[in-house]
């Protein structure tokens, strides 16, 4: 009996070993784990940190994965030159950033998204954070800054301006029936949106 006791106990310390969160440093120099930032993102586990060095990143990220940080050296210093410092660029493409359907617990902090066709989108059923992020000179139909779609979302000393939108809501858009949708402006850290353009809803 004590034999087995001692297997199960090294069983599952081995998968303890397993589910430690880790953090994934990524640099565009190449002195980090990672130059791109979606490879890291996507190297995820729930729980792990991905931190990214200053630099202007030329990706459309897609987080599809729960229970994971997106962070900038901002996070660990507060230091706000790292927001303006980190900066993700879209290239017209695409959303910067792109949380999926579904993915929980996911915190997004201390960066700069631009150049983008919609800065930040926020999928139906996800539960998100983002604190401390510029968000400016993004392009879209509707919701340029920030779009949201039926989600749960907390925002917290984010800046959203110069962005355009040619059909409505140039800053942030906020899309879902009631009960579909909840958002939660920080009333001690708080949010400035402004400047921002569209055919309608500015």
């Amino acid at each position: 009996m004590n034999r087995y006791r001692w297997i199960i106990a090294g069983l599952l310390c081995m998968m303890g070993i397993g589910l430690h969160a880790v953090t994934r440093t990524v640099d565009i120099t190449g002195a980090g784990q990672y130059t791109s930032i979606q490879t890291a993102v996507t190297a995820s586990s729930p729980g792990d940190t991905v931190l990214v060095y200053p630099g202007r990143y030329y990706e459309n990220i897609r987080i599809s994965n729960s229970d994971i940080s997106l962070i900038s050296l901002e996070a660990i210093t507060n230091e706000s030159a790292y927001i303006d410092s980190t900066i993700i660029d879209g290239g017209l493409v695409s959303s910067g950033l792109w949380v999926s359907e579904n993915m929980q617990l996911v915190t997004i902090r201390g960066l700069t998204i631009t150049n983008c066709r919609v800065g930040v989108f926020l999928d139906r059923y996800s539960i998100t954070e983002l604190t401390n992020c510029s968000i400016h000179g993004n392009i879209s139909s509707s919701g340029a800054g920030l779009s949201i779609y039926k989600c749960t979302t907390t925002l917290s000393g984010i800046r959203i301006f110069d962005n355009y939108a040619y059909i409505m809501a140039g800053g942030i858009y906020i899309n879902g029936y009631m009960g579909s949708v909840s958002v939660t402006f920080d009333p001690v850290n708080r949010c400035s949106i402004y400047n921002n353009t569209a055919g309608a809803g500015q």
